[in-house]
């Protein structure tokens, strides 16, 4: 009787570290994929992340204006854009017409690697500098 008792004592230590260590363990490519939020103070930096996570690219601008912001580089095979992006204006009162608002842009991590994301603010008929620029290192591991 006592050495059953020992046996199952030493089943149930094995059992509760054999728990600990799954729930310590890696997640693997079985975890949730995550969204990442850039915006403009971002640009200039490197951002890690997994692969299948989303990257999302928030930036103000004005379309009344003729500027608007377009994809110059990041797209293919490491990065992959969701969609087109949309525009947003910051309020729905017509008497504020050309009050401006910000482009949401959503990337997936589609595999591993890296790749620079540029985006420029620019008027499509004008070949002067772009009036503004985000870029950003993504690190897909």
């Amino acid at each position: 009787m006592r050495q059953q008792m020992r046996l199952v004592g030493r089943l149930l230590v094995i059992g509760l570290l054999g728990l600990l260590l799954a729930a310590c363990g890696d997640s693997g490519s079985g975890s949730v994929p995550q969204t990442i939020s850039l915006t403009l103070v971002d640009s200039g930096k490197s951002v890690t992340v997994r692969q299948n996570d989303q990257i999302t690219v928030t930036l103000d601008g004005n379309p009344s204006t003729g500027y608007g912001w377009t994809v110059a580089a990041g797209t293919g095979t490491i990065l992959t854009q969701v969609g087109e992006a949309t525009y947003t204006p910051k309020t729905t009162d017509a008497l504020t017409t050309g009050a401006g608002g910000s482009y949401l842009f959503t990337f997936k991590a589609a595999q591993q690697g890296s790749a620079t994301l540029k985006l420029v603010y620019a008027q499509p008929w004008n070949n002067n500098l772009p009036a503004q620029t985000f870029e950003v290192t993504v690190v897909v591991g």
